[in-house]
């Protein structure tokens, strides 16, 4: 048995006809007519007519055969097309287990059951992080900072897990504007600034933290913005002009959803000089 049988008997199960379909397409690219691919796969055109038209549902030979044709023509298509199906499978799985945890953690009415419902948590974020950085920080942000909110009401110490695992150019254009806002104010409450951020507790915690320890170094001038607002008629360009020693802060509107790169928000910057 090839690897084009063995993966269409055991995946072929998983696929709807809508991802048939695009495999199908697949082959069709390939031979450049529905009968050609229909020939390839061993099936009748017609089948195919009735899975456009009809939402007749397949039967296992039929989507094996397909599977099988598809990864014969084109492996790393064909590859992509199932494991995009698993990743949002797995994904809407890993929503439901968050969401039993939320409800385990709310009902909880002592600390044993709020800290095994945590664990379970964090042993999920350790094992299968890939899935909360592909699609659900926001879900998983959400469910640390209420059970942050329940550790506090049930009086019980909670060290929110970390996310070892984000995406850069997540990290590039949040933690600068982070860092900005945390000066400002300093010894904000982490909990309702994560969800505002609709980040990971932690992410707040450990940047804080080196805020703190960093905060006598820093020195905070105000943004090229503010001079504005205060309608001071000259800006001296030298004044943010970036010196050695010095880190540009963008102060990038993620709260509006905006993507502002980096190296265009010299206009909104923050600069954070180290004496």
């Amino acid at each position: 048995m090839s690897w084009h049988d063995e993966y269409a008997k055991k995946y072929a199960g998983l696929l709807n006809e809508g991802q048939l379909l695009d495999l199908f397409d697949v082959i069709r690219s390939n031979v450049r007519s529905i009968s050609g691919a229909a020939r390839r796969c061993g099936i009748q055109r017609k089948t195919i007519y009735e899975m456009i038209s009809d939402g007749k549902q397949v039967r296992k030979q039929t989507g094996e055969r397909i599977l099988r044709a598809a990864l014969e023509t084109n492996p790393q298509k064909s590859m992509e097309i199932l494991l995009s199906k698993v990743v949002k499978d797995s994904e809407e799985i890993f929503l439901s287990y968050l969401s039993s945890i939320y409800q385990r953690a709310m009902q909880a009415r002592g600390r044993a059951d709020f800290c095994k419902a945590t664990f379970d948590l964090a042993l999920a974020m350790e094992k299968y992080p890939g899935l909360i950085v592909t699609g659900l920080q926001e879900e998983t942000s959400s469910v640390i900072s209420a059970l942050a909110m329940k550790a506090s009401s049930l009086g019980v110490e909670y060290d929110p897990p970390q996310l070892r695992v984000m995406q850069t150019e997540v990290l590039s254009a949040m933690v600068p504007a982070l860092i900005e806002e945390l000066l400002k104010t300093p010894r904000m409450d982490h909990v309702p600034l994560a969800r505002k951020w609709h980040t990971d507790l932690s992410l707040i915690t450990a940047v804080s933290k080196v805020i703190d320890e960093n905060r006598a170094q820093l020195t905070f001038l105000p943004t090229q913005r503010q001079m504005i607002r205060d309608r001071e008629t000259t800006i001296p360009e030298t004044s943010y002009a970036r010196r050695p020693g010095e880190i540009p802060l963008s102060s990038s509107s993620i709260e509006r959803g905006s993507d502002i790169p980096l190296d265009q928000a010299a206009s909104v910057a923050t600069v954070v000089r180290f004496s």
